[in-house]
């Protein structure tokens, strides 16, 4: 089983980086970071899970990739509000 662990990249900035599960092969992880992203509409945020083992420099296991902006642009209108004026528009 892998020892896995979880980073998210920003804009192409490591922002995160998890602690690693050692060899579980259902790993989760229940963090909470907060960011601030000045302009959503260009944001692209990966999150890249590596195995920590002494086998290659920590190989990529899976990577997904979210638009800030496909992700926010799906948000009822009835929300939108909040996000423009937790924004400060």
């Amino acid at each position: 089983f892998p020892a896995s662990y979880v980073e998210r990249v920003v804009n192409n900035e490591l922002t995160y980086r998890s602690r690693v599960k050692p060899m579980n092969p259902r790993p989760y992880w229940n963090c909470q970071v907060d960011r601030v992203i000045r302009d959503w509409h260009t944001c692209r945020v990966h999150v890249v899970v590596r195995d920590s083992r002494q086998r290659e420099r920590d190989p990529v296991l899976g990577i997904v990739v979210f638009e800030l902006e496909d992700i926010i642009g799906q948000v009822p209108e009835v929300f939108q509000g909040t996000f423009s004026r937790a924004i400060g528009w």
